[in-house]
């Protein structure tokens, strides 16, 4: 599946774009060209993690150029969909948002920011007086609600500045999702193997004599501060590890295990982090957590040389891409 068309009406920079878009898009662009004000755009319609907040606009967020004209004008944007004939959860989940019957098939969405229903055609007096809707199809009727648009949602990769930090935070890592399937994946005998190997590790090590010397130091120091009413017998080992807790302090290596990602230049880290990132989208698919992923990466050139960018480019809009089912809007 693919974005085919795109129309945005009255929102930030955009008077009234409407463009025919194939399976990828690259979006090239000076700065406050209005990149990321159309990635916003998709976002209001497709990202289900935005927040009934995230979706009521400002007027801020209306065209500039309606001047004294903000209230009362609808802003709109309205995304095209096609090819998905052959994917069964896709079809169920679009059915009611049909525009044309293939070939090809067309699906549309639409998020609305117009006045209230219920002022039956009295002028708003202020943003309190507006609502959103998106709905399917052409009828405004016909809501689409946060359950099916999870099926398809857009997920926005802003630009690499700190992949490093990013990867070090269990709770943001895109590793995180590839070690807790490796978890799952893990059944009692695996498990008990693994723990038996990190005990006897760990007596191994406790018991060696450079680490009973280090600890007999220890204890004779303390010995001679406090006195033997005061000190406390004295051993150094490894507290006891559960095998989840070591599952999750696996961490990425590079030059077969001789450096962490910190050694890592900036631009190496970058494509670890997108290639985890895919990883993830592809995983998310695959267990029917979604029917399909939209893939927004803003700056995907960020601290590569021209011969990677290439290859990055490459890789998310060429055939490797159809394999994975995972289009992607790039911007720079």
């Amino acid at each position: 599946m693919h974005i085919s068309r795109i129309k945005i009406t009255n929102f930030a920079n955009f008077e009234a774009l409407d463009v025919a878009t194939t399976e990828s898009i690259v979006i090239v662009g000076e700065n406050k060209a209005g990149k990321s004000n159309f990635i916003r755009a998709l976002q209001l319609v497709l990202d289900p993690g935005l927040s009934e907040l995230d979706r009521q606009l400002g007027l801020e967020h209306f065209w500039d150029g309606l001047g004294e004209n903000k209230l009362g004008a609808t802003v709109e944007v309205s995304i095209d969909v096609t090819d998905f004939d052959n994917n069964p959860d896709l079809i169920s989940s679009l059915a009611d948002c049909l525009v044309a019957v293939g070939p090809p098939t067309v699906a549309r969405l639409t998020y609305r920011f117009r006045p209230k229903a219920s002022l039956a055609g009295t002028p708003p007096q202020s943003l309190a007086d507006y609502e959103y809707v998106i709905f399917g199809g052409n009828d405004e009727d016909n809501a689409i609600g946060a359950m099916q648009r999870r099926q398809l949602p857009i997920e926005v990769q802003a630009a690499l500045r700190d992949a490093e930090k990013d990867l070090s935070s269990w709770r943001r890592s895109p590793l995180r999702p590839l070690i807790e399937e490796l978890t799952s994946d893990l059944d009692a005998e695996a498990r008990e193997e693994i723990q038996q190997m990190v005990r006897e590790a760990q007596t191994d090590l406790a018991d060696r004599d450079e680490v009973v010397s280090t600890a007999e130091q220890i204890g004779a120091r303390l010995l001679a501060i406090v006195g033997d009413k005061h000190t406390v017998p004295i051993k150094l080992g490894l507290a006891p590890t559960r095998v989840d807790a070591l599952l999750r302090s696996l961490r990425i290596l590079i030059d077969n295990g001789a450096r962490g990602i910190g050694d890592a230049s900036l631009g190496t880290t970058n494509l670890i982090f997108l290639a985890l990132k895919s990883l993830e989208l592809d995983r998310l698919v695959a267990d029917g957590d979604r029917s399909h992923t939209f893939f927004a990466i803003e700056e995907p050139e960020a601290h590569l040389h021209p011969h990677v960018q290439r290859l990055v480019y490459r890789y998310f809009l060429g055939e490797a891409n159809a394999d994975n089912n995972i289009p992607s809007n790039l911007t720079t």
